[in-house]
């Protein structure tokens, strides 16, 4: 789902407990499709205590979750969608799904790979799928995407992309023993699951779409059900992040780099001039209003 983040400054104490006479209650406001909607949490002893705690509300076939993160000292508001919006046809696809991807032969392994919840198809997914494809490597490799996404970015299709949501994509999940992810598990997963993700049996590798230096991430070895098998890092330093703040073991660790550097090509060679090029990181909140982003760190 789409995610807001809410920075509050919340004050813990010694133990790491909220002080519960910081603020009582928060009520957050949204307005969606012309209707106001509002969720309210009040903050308890008990609530504190939890590392983690949310609230949720539904609204027409949609969820609005209000949640709070103690070790980030953040306040989040997601946005998904009900379970209940998928009628009985839909179940009914799910079921024989499952189904037929036990009855179907298999000689070698199956993966599925994603990125970005189907919405990006030019980050360390797609250049992993591209790069399987390539070699012609023996496991069977299916990339998930949606349409409407390569319809805007101008992203040919490739054999052995299936669709977000599709009854292949049901099929391929069902089917894979290995999801490959560069944003989070719900890039392959089908929506069904994605309020659900201790559903999820399947092991994980992690390539990740960024590189983790003082960005906080605050995952760990055991998200994801303990499913992440390979966690890819760019460096021995940030290795060490993972295992020190994360709790990784170095078996989990895949010091490989990001595999879209590989399709990188260099020109600097045909250049006369020397140029070193510094391009800071964006966010999607400041690229619509060009005051906020002047008067942001950004600029």
């Amino acid at each position: 789902g789409n995610v807001l983040n809410i920075p509050l400054e919340i004050v813990l104490d010694k133990d790491g407990i909220i002080q519960t006479n910081t603020f009582e209650q928060v009520v957050c406001f949204i307005e969606r499709d012309d209707k106001l909607f509002n969720l309210s949490l009040k903050i308890t002893p008990k609530v504190s205590e939890k590392m983690n705690f949310s609230i949720t509300s539904k609204m027409n076939d949609e969820n609005i979750v209000l949640f709070y993160r103690r070790r980030a000292r953040k306040l989040s508001v997601r946005y998904e969608i009900s379970n209940e919006v998928f009628d009985w046809k839909y179940k009914i696809k799910i079921n024989s799904a499952k189904i037929l991807a036990k009855l179907l032969p298999k000689k070698n392994e199956h993966w599925i790979v994603g990125e970005n919840l189907g919405y990006s198809a030019q980050d360390n997914g797609m250049m992993f799928f591209k790069s399987a494809v390539e070699k012609k490597i023996t496991e069977n490799v299916k990339f998930v995407y949606r349409p409407e996404y390569l319809a805007t970015a101008g992203v040919k299709k490739m054999k052995g992309m299936i669709k977000y949501d599709s009854y292949s994509h049901l099929l391929a999940y069902f089917r894979c023993d290995l999801l490959i992810v560069s944003h989070g598990i719900r890039d392959v997963m089908p929506t069904y699951y994605h309020n659900n993700l201790k559903k999820n049996t399947k092991e994980l590798i992690y390539l990740q779409h960024g590189i983790v230096a003082m960005k906080k991430i605050f995952f760990h070895s055991k998200s994801y059900n303990g499913k992440i098998r390979k966690m890819v890092t760019s460096s021995r330093n940030e290795t060490g992040i993972f295992m020190k703040e994360m709790k990784f073991k170095k078996n989990q660790m895949l010091e490989s780099g990001l595999i879209r550097y590989d399709y990188l090509e260099d020109t600097s060679k045909k250049e006369q001039e020397k140029i070193i090029f510094v391009m800071p990181t964006w966010r999607e909140w400041l690229i619509s209003d060009k005051r906020e982003f002047m008067n942001s760190d950004f600029y």
